[in-house]
């Protein structure tokens, strides 16, 4: 605590014998001044924080992270639940007009069974939150409301079976007159695919001339994951 007691001033004179002005208190203790340490400390700690700051924008700015497979998918294409399990894979074809392929050839019961395995799978469920980005009315179109699954969902397919399903009419209509389809649906090949694989392929030059090569290198989703992802949520199959 402080103490109260104050020492009584004195008065100094001068030569002539008149009061000085001022006083002088014996008991105030010699002024100092004020102490600039921690105001220096601060001011540095603040210059500190600022450079590094800085440092870290350019840093970020120079260097910025990369994007991930799933970040640019979402990114550059139209909303999908399936987006969840996409993955990867680098794949070179293997696509020569000579060479053999298990879904080449003149069409038997083996080869349309694994032409439909391709493509076959049912419909699914597809949560109301993604009718805005697909740039869908929730009122349906033309007076006409969105079918609707038993838990509510919209009634929904994949793209990629129903261009499948197309391709595959056209290889079928190439072939009608050697295999049995009426039991299949009425042809409607005039679908166009809208996905343009713009993968440059190259040209040889040899004996038979300028052929082109179409073994080329391609980033593929793995489709496996794909048709997985649809067996486990298809429903409504229908049965020709």
């Amino acid at each position: 605590m402080f103490s109260t007691a104050v020492k009584k001033p004195i008065y100094r004179s001068d030569t002539d014998g008149e009061t000085e002005t001022f006083i002088v208190d014996e008991w105030m203790p010699p002024l100092r001044k004020p102490s600039h340490r921690w105001h220096n400390i601060c001011v540095l700690c603040l210059f500190a924080l600022s450079c590094l700051l800085l440092g870290l924008s350019v840093l970020v700015h120079f260097h910025p992270k990369s994007a991930t497979d799933q970040e640019c998918l979402r990114r550059l294409n139209v909303a999908s639940p399936v987006h969840d399990v996409f993955e990867y894979e680098d794949v070179q074809f293997d696509n020569a007009f000579w060479k053999p392929s298990p879904y080449k050839g003149k069409p038997t019961p083996d080869l349309e069974s694994k032409w439909k395995d391709l493509w076959y799978y049912g419909s699914f469920g597809l949560p109301d939150t993604y009718l805005a980005p697909l740039n869908k009315s929730a009122n349906g179109i033309e007076g006409n409301a969105w079918a609707r699954t038993k838990s509510g969902d919209v009634l929904a397919g994949l793209e990629v079976f129903h261009n499948l399903h197309c391709l595959n009419l056209i290889r079928q209509y190439t072939h009608r007159f050697e295999y049995d389809y009426s039991d299949d649906p009425a042809f409607h090949g005039d679908e166009e695919l809208v996905l343009a694989d713009v993968t440059p392929f190259l040209h040889t030059n040899g004996p038979r001339g300028i052929q082109p090569d179409f073994d080329s290198q391609h980033r593929c989703p793995k489709y496996d994951r794909i048709i997985q992802w649809a067996k486990e949520r298809q429903i409504m199959v229908e049965h020709p």
